[in-house]
């Protein structure tokens, strides 16, 4: 776990991870020290990291290249995130994160 990201408050209550070989005792080990959750995707079964995998996609096309224009983006975070998970549409889904999450019939500030 990254100690930089935890330190500016940004750490999550749990985190969802494949079963990888990859670096797992560490990972979990951090994740113990700073008291969150590891849940396992099940085996055999890659679909359901899906909806992350495609978050981290669009994290990285649209979050990360605001660095190439603006000088800061720690500030515009809590925006991108409000605005994936509430305004922008998502077809995977037919429809918003939040909308399903909070099981919302009508969203209509949807863009």
């Amino acid at each position: 776990m990254n100690d930089r990201v935890v330190k500016k408050g940004h750490k999550p209550s749990e985190v969802f991870a494949d079963l990888g070989l990859q670096f797992r005792n560490i990972f979990k080990e951090g994740c113990k020290k700073l008291k969150i959750e590891l849940e396992h995707s099940p085996k055999h079964y890659p679909q359901s990291k899906g909806k992350e995998e495609r978050y981290i996609r669009t994290f990285n096309e649209e979050f990360l290249r605001l660095g190439e224009v603006f000088d800061s983006i720690d500030g515009l975070l809590s925006e991108f995130v409000h605005r994936y998970n509430f305004d922008r549409p998502h077809m995977g889904i037919g429809g918003l994160p939040a909308a399903l999450y909070f099981n919302i019939k009508d969203v209509t500030h949807a863009t």
